[in-house]
């Protein structure tokens, strides 16, 4: 009963965490002034995010699914945060790799 407790833990706060990052970055661009404060923002949500995922101990096909959210919104248009999330996504794939 507490791996199940832990995995859905892990899923609900990778949901979370996911949601978080994608508002941040979509309303980015409302105040250009503030670039630095969402930068550092969408950066908290996306180590969350891969924190969450590599705690979630996914199979390959899972880890792919993840993987792939980041992969999407790296290559959307506007392309205004899309350096972090390659980062996130090479830094993801590392990890999950060791």
């Amino acid at each position: 009963m507490q791996i199940v407790n832990t995995t859905l833990s892990a899923v609900v706060s990778l949901a979370t965490w996911c949601v978080f990052a994608q508002r941040v970055d979509q309303i980015s661009n409302w105040v250009d002034g503030a670039y630095e404060h969402y930068a550092k923002t969408i950066q908290t949500a996306l180590d969350g995010y891969a924190d969450c995922v590599l705690a979630a101990d996914p199979t390959a096909e899972e880890f792919d699914t993840f993987a792939g959210i980041l992969e999407a919104r790296a290559t959307t248009d506007p392309p205004i945060n899309n350096e972090q999330f390659w980062r996130a996504l090479d830094d993801i794939e590392d990890r999950y790799n060791e």
